[in-house]
């Protein structure tokens, strides 16, 4: 999933080109009239009520596509961060449960990653299984390291088996 940049820059691009044509069209067709000698008051008041109706529908489209690509952008959230795999160093016939033991924070800035913001792939290991990777929502975090730690349980209980530090680079 993109960030739907592409898709609102096409509306505004198919919007220019309607543009461009639509008052070609009109100013060819005043031209015309104006060159042909035989310009009456009634055809130029027509003319006028066509560029009023054509600036209007100008407008009209200029706040639909404004829009448009407002709801566009907003709909598709970027990719998130995905971090090389860590690993649990306690290999062990249990199911575990990952959680994360807070934000992840940086020494740099001020900015914390929330623990909204990551998601532990895979929430749980399975017996024997030890690696699991961080995906992180990509926006509104300043592009530095954080860092954090993970803590591994033992499944249904509050017995902690392992602690795996954990780091994503934001950039």
């Amino acid at each position: 999933m993109g960030t739907g940049f592409g898709e609102a820059a096409e509306g505004w691009v198919q919007l220019g080109e309607w543009w461009l044509d639509a008052w070609s069209k009109h100013i060819t067709k005043v031209a015309t009239h104006v060159d042909s000698g035989a310009y009456t008051a009634a055809e130029a008041t027509k003319d006028l009520v066509d560029c009023a109706v054509l600036a209007g529908e100008t407008l009209l489209l200029i706040g639909n596509e404004v829009v448009d690509a407002a709801a566009v952008i907003t709909q598709h959230e970027p990719e998130p961060l995905e971090t090389p795999p860590f690993a649990t160093d306690k290999a062990t016939n249990l199911r575990r449960t990952l959680v994360l033991d807070g934000p992840l924070t940086s020494s740099l800035v001020a900015d914390q990653i929330p623990t909204s913001a990551v998601k532990l792939v895979p929430e749980e290991l399975k017996p024997n299984e030890t690696a699991f990777l961080l995906r992180v929502r990509r926006t509104g975090f300043a592009g530095v390291g954080y860092l954090g730690s993970v803590g591994v349980f033992e499944k249904g209980t509050p017995r902690r088996v392992d602690t795996v530090i954990v780091w994503v680079q934001v950039p």
